[in-house]
């Protein structure tokens, strides 16, 4: 048996020798020939042989391994370095589209980080609001930045704050990685904060905010400083009329943001401009908080600021809107605790009286009969329904002016065209035997029959105020009396609250005059009593 080794096996054997067994190992030796060295390709030796293109076509005739050349089909062969480069490209696309959107959020986080009035720097509220998220919160987040709803503006509001700070896609789907990427952006951004003597910058900021949310976003961020605050306040004028421009916006946002804006100005000893509590008052009746709008007049007040013209109407109108509700089948608008504090309310404002307290509010009765202002009627009007009788006989006994031929003008809708023809005729008859214009007592006795009628025409269960045992009750006195009409407001509720079509009753001024003319308060609820109970009605107009 032999075995073979070459010539890089080592020269001792692998194997143990043993006397047993006969081997022999044998070494194999290579052996290189000479080769003959040559001196370049043998095409370079060789003279290659030419063959015409006529030999070559009578040479590739017939034959099946032969084409024509075709340019499409034939050319150069392909490089090995390129099925690596096609290998390559997909992941070179998505690193340069990775740089591409890193230095976009790059972009977005330094322009928002260096301005001091960017609307989207984001706040504690922002933070909040992703930390403070239900357990799906990452899925939230995700939405917010791929599935927005185009339709619902708190989701884009949300996922502009996120793009506008440079807070990447990837990390989104995380509320953890979203909160460090904000509060990063957040310490970034506070170094550089508004100061006072910014009024221009701001001024501009408020300029181009194109909706009230960044309106919101941009005066919040500012005030979180003590000299925000200062900036805020030197130009609240600016501040009031740019927000009185969101006519869009709903009210109950807005007012809330006012609120908190004069809470903020308030705690610091600032001054707030009258525009700023102007549309905190005209906001606070669009929402139908009368408590509030009537605080509101008060500071106005302060600064000697008052109700004039259209502001005037516009408030009495949402007044007599409050006191009923304008769909009956509306479940909100029944009879309520909500109800009873809404009809104080609006009393509250008319008179200026708050139930349980001495120190009376501003009451729109100085500005509506002390001027001569023609929306008297609609004030009597509210009077009328809320069944507050006692009001209007310390009203009757006051001296006033009054041109009923203006308030026919512009408020005689709810009066039928029959009626309200007579009504100016009997008026133009008292202005012209008085001589001078002054208003006689008809002419204010039929103002308040008109009054006492519109009540009875909106209310069918108007007539149930009279059953009351307490219906004649009075003091005498004119605060004591509007106490009592507070609580025939709270005892009668349901019956004030209550919209359908009434009774419609032809006015005459003389009944009025008799009625409010008694020689006391007792005599004459007594006498409206029987007004209100009698059976013969005129024909609806």
């Amino acid at each position: 048996m032999q075995r073979l080794g070459g010539a890089k096996l080592p020269r001792v054997p692998v194997l143990p020798v043993r006397p047993s067994f006969n081997i022999q190992v044998r070494f194999k030796h290579e052996v290189h020939w000479p080769f003959k060295k040559r001196n370049g390709p043998l095409r370079s030796n060789y003279k290659a042989f030419e063959a015409s293109n006529l030999v070559l076509d009578l040479d590739a005739e017939d034959n099946p391994y032969v084409r024509p050349y075709n340019d499409d089909v034939d050319g150069v062969p392909a490089q090995s370095s390129l099925q690596r480069a096609r290998e390559l490209r997909p992941i070179q696309k998505r690193v340069a589209q990775f740089e591409r959107l890193s230095q976009e959020y790059d972009e977005y986080s330094r322009l928002t980080a260096s301005d001091k009035f960017s609307p989207w720097r984001i706040s504690d509220h922002d933070i909040l609001s992703i930390a403070l998220g239900n357990s799906t919160q990452s899925e939230r987040v995700q939405h917010l930045s791929t599935n927005s709803d185009p339709n619902n503006y708190s989701d884009e509001l949300a996922n502009d704050v996120l793009k506008w700070n440079g807070i990447p896609l990837h990390v989104r789907n995380s509320s953890s990685k979203t909160i460090a990427y904000m509060r990063r952006r957040q310490q970034l951004s506070h170094r550089l904060q508004p100061i006072v003597g910014d009024e221009k910058s701001l001024n501009d900021a408020l300029r181009a905010c194109s909706n009230f949310s960044i309106f919101e976003r941009l005066v919040t961020n500012v005030v979180q400083t003590l000299e925000g605050c200062q900036l805020v306040s030197n130009c609240s004028e600016r501040v009031g009329l740019k927000c009185n421009k969101f006519t869009e916006a709903p009210p109950a946002k807005v007012l809330s943001f006012l609120n908190n804006l004069i809470l903020r100005l308030d705690s610091q000893g600032l001054r707030i401009s009258a525009s700023i509590f102007w549309c905190a008052y005209l906001n606070s009746l669009r929402c139908g908080v009368f408590s509030v709008s009537q605080k509101y007049l008060k500071r106005l007040q302060g600064q000697n600021h008052e109700l004039r013209g259209p502001l005037i109407a516009y408030t009495l109108e949402a007044l007599e809107k409050s006191i009923t509700p304008h769909n009956p089948g509306d479940i909100r608008t029944h009879p309520g605790a909500d109800t009873v504090h809404q009809l104080l309310s609006v009393y509250s404002l008319l008179t200026g009286r708050v139930l349980g307290e001495i120190t009376p509010q501003p009451p729109l009765d100085d500005i509506v009969l002390k001027r001569g202002n023609p929306d008297i009627f609609t004030y009597l009007t509210c009077l009328a329904r809320l069944g507050a009788f006692r009001t209007m006989w310390h009203i009757w006994h006051r001296e006033y002016k009054y041109f009923a031929r203006d308030f026919l003008l512009t408020h005689g809708a709810s009066t039928s065209a029959s009626n309200l023809a007579d009504m100016a005729e009997k008026l133009d008859d008292t202005v012209e035997a008085s001589g001078r214009g002054a208003i006689s007592e008809d002419s204010k006795a039929l103002t308040f029959a008109h009054a006492i009628q519109e009540a009875m025409r909106t209310n069918n269960r108007f007539v149930e105020l009279t059953e009351t045992p307490d219906f004649a009750r009075a003091t005498g006195q004119y605060d004591g009396d509007c106490q009592l009409d507070m609580e025939t407001i709270i005892y009668s509720a349901d019956v004030i609250s209550t919209r359908g079509d009434g009774q419609s009753r032809q006015a005459e001024g003389e009944e009025m005059n008799e009625i409010f003319n008694k020689n006391t308060i007792k005599e004459s609820l007594l006498a409206l009593q029987a007004y209100l109970r009698r059976v013969p009605m005129a024909e609806s107009g």
